[in-house]
Protein backbone atom coordinates (compact mmCIF):
# COMPACT_ATOMS: atom_id res chain seq x y z
CA UNK A 1 0.00 0.00 0.00
CA UNK A 2 1.22 3.46 -0.85
CA UNK A 3 3.55 2.21 -3.58
CA UNK A 4 1.59 3.67 -6.50
CA UNK A 5 2.41 7.36 -6.11
CA UNK A 6 6.20 7.03 -5.62
CA UNK A 7 6.25 4.52 -8.50
CA UNK A 8 4.35 7.00 -10.67
CA UNK A 9 6.90 9.70 -9.85
CA UNK A 10 9.70 7.36 -10.91
CA UNK A 11 7.84 6.43 -14.11
CA UNK A 12 7.31 10.11 -14.94
CA UNK A 13 11.02 10.85 -14.47
CA UNK A 14 11.91 7.90 -16.71
CA UNK A 15 9.30 8.83 -19.33
CA UNK A 16 8.87 12.62 -19.16
CA UNK A 17 6.82 12.77 -22.38
CA UNK A 18 4.29 10.13 -21.31
CA UNK A 19 1.03 10.51 -19.42
CA UNK A 20 1.46 8.84 -16.02
CA UNK A 21 -1.61 8.18 -13.87
CA UNK A 22 -1.65 6.73 -10.35
CA UNK A 23 -5.02 5.19 -9.46
CA UNK A 24 -5.10 5.00 -5.67
CA UNK A 25 -7.52 4.53 -2.82
CA UNK A 26 -8.00 7.18 -0.17
CA UNK A 27 -5.98 5.01 2.23
CA UNK A 28 -3.12 4.18 -0.10
CA UNK A 29 -2.48 7.75 -1.21
CA UNK A 30 -2.09 8.93 2.38
CA UNK A 31 0.84 6.55 2.90
CA UNK A 32 3.08 8.78 0.77
CA UNK A 33 1.08 11.94 0.17
CA UNK A 34 4.12 13.99 1.25
CA UNK A 35 5.72 13.08 -2.09
CA UNK A 36 3.44 15.72 -3.61
CA UNK A 37 6.24 18.07 -2.61
CA UNK A 38 8.69 16.03 -4.71
CA UNK A 39 6.41 16.10 -7.74
CA UNK A 40 5.92 19.85 -7.45
CA UNK A 41 9.60 20.58 -6.79
CA UNK A 42 10.67 18.81 -9.97
CA UNK A 43 7.69 19.85 -12.09
CA UNK A 44 6.43 16.28 -12.63
CA UNK A 45 2.90 16.26 -14.13
CA UNK A 46 1.83 12.98 -12.47
CA UNK A 47 -1.95 12.54 -12.36
CA UNK A 48 -3.57 10.93 -9.32
CA UNK A 49 -7.07 9.47 -9.45
CA UNK A 50 -8.22 8.91 -5.85
CA UNK A 51 -11.10 6.51 -5.18
CA UNK A 52 -12.85 7.35 -1.93
CA UNK A 53 -13.74 3.77 -1.00
CA UNK A 54 -13.27 4.48 2.71
CA UNK A 55 -11.02 1.49 3.49
CA UNK A 56 -7.42 0.41 3.70
CA UNK A 57 -8.25 -1.77 0.73
CA UNK A 58 -5.35 -4.21 0.59
CA UNK A 59 -5.50 -5.08 4.27
CA UNK A 60 -9.29 -5.37 4.16
CA UNK A 61 -8.99 -7.72 1.18
CA UNK A 62 -6.72 -10.04 3.13
CA UNK A 63 -9.10 -9.94 6.10
CA UNK A 64 -11.96 -10.84 3.78
CA UNK A 65 -10.13 -13.68 2.00
CA UNK A 66 -8.14 -15.30 4.80
CA UNK A 67 -9.75 -14.22 8.06
CA UNK A 68 -13.43 -14.89 7.36
CA UNK A 69 -14.32 -11.24 7.15
CA UNK A 70 -13.12 -10.40 10.64
CA UNK A 71 -12.29 -6.79 9.83
CA UNK A 72 -10.11 -4.78 12.14
CA UNK A 73 -8.74 -1.24 11.81
CA UNK A 74 -9.33 -1.04 8.07
CA UNK A 75 -12.41 1.16 7.85
CA UNK A 76 -11.71 4.88 7.41
CA UNK A 77 -14.44 7.04 8.83
CA UNK A 78 -12.58 10.22 8.04
CA UNK A 79 -10.39 11.38 5.17
CA UNK A 80 -8.99 14.82 4.33
CA UNK A 81 -10.35 17.05 1.59
CA UNK A 82 -7.97 15.99 -1.17
CA UNK A 83 -8.79 19.03 -3.30
CA UNK A 84 -7.64 21.34 -0.53
CA UNK A 85 -4.68 19.08 0.16
CA UNK A 86 -3.58 19.36 -3.47
CA UNK A 87 -3.89 23.13 -3.25
CA UNK A 88 -1.73 23.14 -0.11
CA UNK A 89 1.09 21.66 -2.17
CA UNK A 90 0.50 24.12 -5.01
CA UNK A 91 -1.07 21.45 -7.23
CA UNK A 92 -4.49 21.30 -8.83
CA UNK A 93 -7.27 19.20 -7.31
CA UNK A 94 -10.67 18.52 -8.83
CA UNK A 95 -13.61 16.59 -7.41
CA UNK A 96 -15.94 14.41 -9.48
CA UNK A 97 -19.09 12.71 -8.18
CA UNK A 98 -20.67 11.34 -11.37
CA UNK A 99 -19.32 9.35 -14.29
CA UNK A 100 -19.50 12.19 -16.80
CA UNK A 101 -17.76 14.49 -14.31
CA UNK A 102 -14.99 11.93 -13.89
CA UNK A 103 -14.49 11.90 -17.65
CA UNK A 104 -14.48 15.71 -17.73
CA UNK A 105 -11.94 16.00 -14.92
CA UNK A 106 -9.66 13.38 -16.52
CA UNK A 107 -9.92 15.18 -19.85
CA UNK A 108 -9.00 18.43 -18.09
CA UNK A 109 -5.86 16.87 -16.60
CA UNK A 110 -4.91 15.16 -19.86
CA UNK A 111 -5.20 18.55 -21.56
CA UNK A 112 -2.72 19.95 -19.05
CA UNK A 113 -0.26 17.24 -20.12
CA UNK A 114 -0.96 17.72 -23.82
CA UNK A 115 -0.41 21.47 -23.47
CA UNK A 116 2.82 20.96 -21.51
CA UNK A 117 1.51 23.21 -18.76
CA UNK A 118 3.70 21.96 -15.90
CA UNK A 119 6.89 22.40 -17.92
CA UNK A 120 5.73 25.70 -19.40
CA UNK A 121 4.90 27.27 -16.05
CA UNK A 122 8.21 26.11 -14.57
CA UNK A 123 10.11 27.60 -17.52
CA UNK A 124 8.19 30.88 -17.32
CA UNK A 125 8.93 31.11 -13.59
CA UNK A 126 12.62 30.48 -14.22
CA UNK A 127 12.85 32.99 -17.07
CA UNK A 128 11.11 35.82 -15.23
CA UNK A 129 13.18 35.17 -12.09
CA UNK A 130 16.33 35.43 -14.19
CA UNK A 131 15.19 38.74 -15.64
CA UNK A 132 14.31 40.02 -12.17
CA UNK A 133 17.83 39.33 -10.90
CA UNK A 134 19.50 40.70 -14.05
CA UNK A 135 17.43 43.87 -14.35
CA UNK A 136 17.69 44.58 -10.61
CA UNK A 137 21.48 44.61 -10.94
CA UNK A 138 21.31 46.83 -14.01
CA UNK A 139 19.15 49.30 -12.10
CA UNK A 140 21.46 49.15 -9.08
CA UNK A 141 24.54 49.73 -11.23
CA UNK A 142 22.90 52.68 -13.00
CA UNK A 143 21.84 54.35 -9.76
CA UNK A 144 25.23 53.71 -8.17
CA UNK A 145 27.15 55.15 -11.13
CA UNK A 146 24.87 57.75 -12.75
CA UNK A 147 22.92 59.04 -9.75
CA UNK A 148 25.23 58.61 -6.77
CA UNK A 149 28.41 59.13 -8.82
CA UNK A 150 30.22 56.23 -7.21
CA UNK A 151 33.25 55.42 -9.38
CA UNK A 152 35.04 52.73 -7.35
CA UNK A 153 33.39 49.38 -6.81
CA UNK A 154 29.82 49.15 -5.60
CA UNK A 155 28.63 51.40 -2.81
CA UNK A 156 25.73 50.99 -0.40
CA UNK A 157 23.46 52.67 -2.95
CA UNK A 158 23.99 49.76 -5.32
CA UNK A 159 22.97 47.13 -2.81
CA UNK A 160 19.95 49.08 -1.56
CA UNK A 161 18.84 49.76 -5.13
CA UNK A 162 19.19 46.11 -6.08
CA UNK A 163 17.08 44.96 -3.14
CA UNK A 164 14.33 47.49 -3.84
CA UNK A 165 14.37 46.72 -7.57
CA UNK A 166 14.14 42.97 -6.89
CA UNK A 167 11.06 43.50 -4.72
CA UNK A 168 9.32 45.68 -7.31
CA UNK A 169 10.31 43.55 -10.29
CA UNK A 170 9.40 40.42 -8.30
CA UNK A 171 5.85 41.74 -7.92
CA UNK A 172 5.67 42.30 -11.67
CA UNK A 173 7.10 38.81 -12.27
CA UNK A 174 4.43 37.29 -10.00
CA UNK A 175 1.71 39.01 -12.01
CA UNK A 176 3.12 37.50 -15.22
CA UNK A 177 3.39 33.99 -13.75
CA UNK A 178 -0.13 34.13 -12.27
CA UNK A 179 -1.52 35.29 -15.64
CA UNK A 180 0.12 32.29 -17.34
CA UNK A 181 -1.30 30.01 -14.61
CA UNK A 182 -4.83 31.34 -15.14
CA UNK A 183 -4.58 30.96 -18.91
CA UNK A 184 -3.49 27.33 -18.61
CA UNK A 185 -6.68 26.57 -16.66
CA UNK A 186 -8.82 28.11 -19.40
CA UNK A 187 -6.91 26.06 -22.01
CA UNK A 188 -7.32 22.84 -20.01
CA UNK A 189 -11.05 23.51 -19.60
CA UNK A 190 -11.31 24.04 -23.36
CA UNK A 191 -9.37 20.83 -23.94
CA UNK A 192 -11.79 18.94 -21.70
CA UNK A 193 -14.73 20.40 -23.61
CA UNK A 194 -13.14 19.35 -26.90
CA UNK A 195 -12.63 15.77 -25.72
CA UNK A 196 -15.81 15.27 -23.75
CA UNK A 197 -18.18 18.16 -24.40
CA UNK A 198 -18.55 21.33 -22.36
CA UNK A 199 -21.51 20.38 -20.15
CA UNK A 200 -19.75 17.68 -18.05
CA UNK A 201 -16.90 20.08 -17.25
CA UNK A 202 -19.38 22.84 -16.42
CA UNK A 203 -21.18 20.51 -14.01
CA UNK A 204 -17.90 19.43 -12.42
CA UNK A 205 -16.87 23.05 -11.89
CA UNK A 206 -20.29 23.97 -10.52
CA UNK A 207 -20.14 21.06 -8.08
CA UNK A 208 -16.66 22.11 -6.99
CA UNK A 209 -17.92 25.64 -6.38
CA UNK A 210 -20.88 24.42 -4.32
CA UNK A 211 -18.85 21.82 -2.46
CA UNK A 212 -16.06 24.10 -1.23
CA UNK A 213 -16.01 23.29 2.51
CA UNK A 214 -14.51 26.52 3.72
CA UNK A 215 -12.76 29.61 2.51
CA UNK A 216 -9.00 29.68 2.51
CA UNK A 217 -7.23 32.21 4.73
CA UNK A 218 -7.04 35.60 3.02
CA UNK A 219 -3.26 35.28 2.63
CA UNK A 220 -3.74 32.04 0.62
CA UNK A 221 -7.06 32.78 -1.07
CA UNK A 222 -5.52 33.78 -4.40
CA UNK A 223 -3.94 30.32 -4.79
CA UNK A 224 -7.17 28.33 -4.40
CA UNK A 225 -8.47 26.31 -7.33
CA UNK A 226 -11.91 27.88 -7.02
CA UNK A 227 -10.45 31.35 -7.34
CA UNK A 228 -11.54 34.12 -5.03
CA UNK A 229 -13.84 37.11 -4.88
CA UNK A 230 -10.98 39.54 -5.30
CA UNK A 231 -11.21 42.39 -7.78
CA UNK A 232 -8.94 44.99 -9.31
CA UNK A 233 -5.23 44.83 -8.54
CA UNK A 234 -5.57 41.86 -6.18
CA UNK A 235 -7.09 39.78 -8.96
CA UNK A 236 -3.76 39.91 -10.81
CA UNK A 237 -2.24 37.60 -8.18
CA UNK A 238 -4.76 34.75 -8.53
CA UNK A 239 -3.29 31.45 -9.75
CA UNK A 240 -6.73 30.16 -10.83
CA UNK A 241 -9.59 32.08 -12.47
CA UNK A 242 -12.84 32.27 -10.50
CA UNK A 243 -15.03 29.28 -11.26
CA UNK A 244 -17.77 31.56 -12.56
CA UNK A 245 -15.40 32.90 -15.22
CA UNK A 246 -14.32 29.39 -16.20
CA UNK A 247 -17.92 28.30 -16.57
CA UNK A 248 -18.73 31.42 -18.61
CA UNK A 249 -15.78 30.72 -20.93
CA UNK A 250 -16.99 27.16 -21.50
CA UNK A 251 -20.54 28.36 -22.19
CA UNK A 252 -19.23 30.80 -24.81
CA UNK A 253 -17.38 27.93 -26.47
Amino acid sequence: MGFGFPAAIGAQIACPDKLVVDIAGDGSIQMNIQEMATAMQYGLPVKIAILNNGYLGMVRQWQELFFAGRYACTEMDYAPDFVKLAEAYGAVGLRASHVDEVEAVLAHEISHVANGDMVTLTLVQGVVNTFVIFLARVVGHFIDRAVLRNESGHGIGYFVSVMVAQVLLGILASIIVMWVSRQREFRADAGSAKLNGSQPMIRALARLDRGAPAALPESLEAFGISGSKRHGFQKLFMSHPPIAERIAALQKG
